[in-house]
């Protein structure tokens, strides 16, 4: 797994595994997720998280 793709409003945004905390290992299966070591907190679909955004790049049709 790479990581995943989340939206904000109109806009998809893919989540890096090299941006993920070291602490969250990913778990494959029928709910794939990400999960803390403890099983804490779970990253799994329709989950809300919070993200700060590092780059964008702007396509003429869309912004990536």
């Amino acid at each position: 797994m790479m990581g995943f793709f989340a939206e904000a409003g109109p806009v998809q945004i893919f989540v890096s595994n090299h941006l993920i905390p070291d602490d969250m290992e990913f778990q494959s299966g029928d709910m794939p997720n990400y999960t803390t070591s403890d099983g804490s907190v779970k990253i799994q679909k329709d989950s809300e998280v919070r993200l700060k955004i590092i780059g964008t790049r702007v396509d003429a049709t869309e912004i990536v």
